[in-house]
């Protein structure tokens, strides 16, 4: 790529990342970056100033969003978090703002593989330039972005050297990388996070103190002893992580000392005393860990969001559960979770489920008729039947069979009432938030319904002993790049099989190829097959996400060939109208989260099961 491409060009690139991070941005000549209007304004010049090519200004731009408005935004119990630690601990402050770099670094890269290397190296643009002039507490903070990203190693203090070396040459583990795994939640990535590097950045900066003659002064000088000892393991790092949130929430207006803090772009020749100390953090934090939009203020809650996002998500770490964080406590939380998600949405279920009851009874509607067969008792002479009658009398039978009874049976619909669901969940790096509960929420509404249908049809078959002809069968596929099979078709829908669903949906990456989701759902319906069972089928394939595609145009025609062959493709935006307009005239746009559940109702009327 060239050093300076066409302006147009790079503007659209820079759109189009913060697009994948699921934010609308405006670009503009600029060096500021704000929220005016409720859009978010990136000023090109910001990157100019500081001597950053374009060709490491896109990826570099996607990590500040994820880093700032995304985490605001989609992990604002997070964010919460590190801006209450951080007015109760200032000294803090660099080591959290690292940590929220690092974390961007991870979840950005296992979302979007290919970037690791451009965002290692934009990285690597942002490095202090003389590492070993800052205080040893400070190498340490820019060597685990360092580490995280990949990036080239910084020349560093025998103590900082030795420290990191602890952490990421582990016997057992690469305990850094580990404590920053994204599949876990958000909440314990941050605990993981600083029980790994807190004890520390905490080590360092006394001993940075005490060269300074600081021992005895202020809080930098004698940071809080850990709770437990001081364990630095993930499994009680968790719980370090939490006592530290729980002494913050205490008194989140807390400061260091009675002397006024330095602030970001002070000078070290104005501060005295432990306000040097302060003064050299803030300006690592400026210059290090620059971020054009400030870590708090009135733009967070200006960000333009669909009204589905601003729900409130609260997600429970696992170092808050009876027992720790071991793999048997987050089981048991995810099934709890799954249970309280499930009942919350128990009304929603029933709406959905009450639309196959329809059907179900007109299935078993009764039909008045005679008796099929002569008895020998009955209100009706059967004359049909007189010839035998009057044979059996001769032969000396005491009650001929010569009438037949009226009675009540079940009668069962000559239309199609079979059907096949295909479930298709977009779990790609923009469903982030509560975008993502929501499609959650949605899986769990389908899913759940008909498999309560499944049982319905069986009860009843068994009940009237007769066979109803009918028959449910569902599939989950989630997709991002890729798409993945969480249910297959054939079987029911199983324990492992919701813990996936629920875990999988909630842990976004990649991009948005719904076009290769659509050609597995006509894998999993085997269109190019005739039934093995002889019951002919309605077939539907229900698409749920935010409206995004890398590839509107081989989506539709995978949506214009499946229906082509006589599948119903529906599809549910959640917080976008983007999706109901491709999917048109068989979709919806969901922008509160009490509209799912009669848009998913509509989606089966819709799909004629009820005409």
């Amino acid at each position: 790529m060239a050093a300076h491409e066409p302006e147009a060009q790079f503007r659209a690139r820079l759109t189009a990342a913060a697009a994948l991070a699921g934010i609308a941005v405006d670009v503009t000549d600029g060096e500021t970056w704000e929220v005016v209007d409720g859009r978010v304004l990136v000023g090109t010049a910001w990157f100019a100033l500081r001597g950053i090519p374009q060709e490491q200004a896109v990826p570099l731009a996607l990590l500040l969003i994820w880093e700032s408005v995304r985490e605001a935004r989609g992990a604002r119990s997070r964010w919460h978090r590190t801006q209450s630690m951080a007015a109760r601990r200032t000294e803090l402050a660099p080591l959290l703002a690292g940590l929220i770099r690092a974390l961007a670094i991870a979840e950005l890269t296992a979302a979007f593989p290919a970037f690791r290397s451009q965002i290692a190296r934009a990285v690597t643009m942002l490095a202090p330039a003389h590492p070993l002039e800052l205080p040893r507490h400070l190498q340490f903070v820019a060597a685990c972005v360092q580490e995280i990203a990949g990036a080239a190693p910084l020349s560093l203090a025998p103590e900082v050297s030795e420290e990191l070396a602890t952490l990421t040459t582990s016997p057992q583990h690469d305990l850094l990388r580990l404590a920053m795994d994204p599949t876990a939640g958000e909440i314990e990535r941050l605990e993981r996070a600083l029980a790994v590097t807190l004890p520390v950045y905490d080590r360092l900066l006394a001993h940075d103190a005490a060269d300074r003659g600081l021992g005895q002064q202020g809080d930098a000088a004698s940071p809080p002893p850990a709770e437990d000892g001081g364990e630095s393991g993930l499994e009680s790092g968790a719980s370090d992580g939490q006592g530290e949130a729980e002494r913050e929430a205490e008194s989140a207006t807390g400061t260091a000392g009675d002397s006024e803090p330095a602030r970001a772009g002070d000078r070290p020749e104005d501060a005295e005393g432990s306000d040097l100390f302060e003064a050299e953090q803030a300006g690592f934090v400026r210059t290090v860990l620059a971020t054009p939009l400030p870590a708090s203020g009135a733009w967070i809650d200006g960000v333009e969001v669909p009204e589905i996002d601003r729900a409130q998500h609260t997600e429970q770490s696992a170092s808050e559960a009876p027992g720790g964080a071991g793999p048997a406590a987050r089981l048991e939380i995810s099934r709890a979770n799954y249970r309280d998600r499930l009942s919350a949405q128990r009304e929603a279920v029933e709406r959905v489920r009450l639309v196959w009851e329809r059907i179900i009874a007109e299935r078993i509607g009764v039909h008045r008729s005679l008796s099929r067969r002569a008895e020998a008792e009955g209100d009706l002479l059967d004359q049909n039947s007189l010839v035998s009658a009057v044979t059996e009398a001769l032969s000396g039978v005491r009650r001929p069979r010569a009438f037949r009874s009226p009675e009540r049976r079940p009668r069962t619909a000559s239309r199609t009432g079979s059907t096949d669901y295909v479930l298709l969940i977009d779990r790609s790096a923009s469903m982030q938030g509560a975008t993502a509960e929501a499609a959650a929420d949605a899986a769990i509404i389908v899913l759940e319904a008909l498999a309560g249908v499944e049982r319905d049809i069986a009860h009843k078959e068994a009940q009237l002993g007769i066979d109803l002809e009918l028959s449910i069968r569902t599939s989950l596929l989630l997709f991002d790049a890729e798409p993945v099979v969480v249910k297959p078709l054939a079987g029911a829908l199983d324990e492992g099989m919701r813990q996936r669903m629920f875990a999988e949906i909630r842990s976004p990456r990649g991009s948005t190829n719904d076009a290769a989701a659509l050609r597995a759902a006509a894998g999993e319906l085997r269109l190019a097959e005739s039934s093995a069972d002889g019951i002919a089928r309605k077939r539907i394939v229900i698409v749920i996400g935010d409206g995004g595609t890398n590839d509107a145009g081989a989506a539709a025609h995978e949506i214009r060939r499946l229906r082509s062959l006589g599948v119903a493709v529906l599809g549910v935006g959640i917080g976008s109208a983007d999706l109901a307009l491709r999917y048109a005239p068989d979709g919806h746009t969901v922008r509160r989260l009490d509209d799912l559940a009669p848009a998913l109702e509509a989606l089966v009327e819709a799909a004629g099961l009820t005409r």
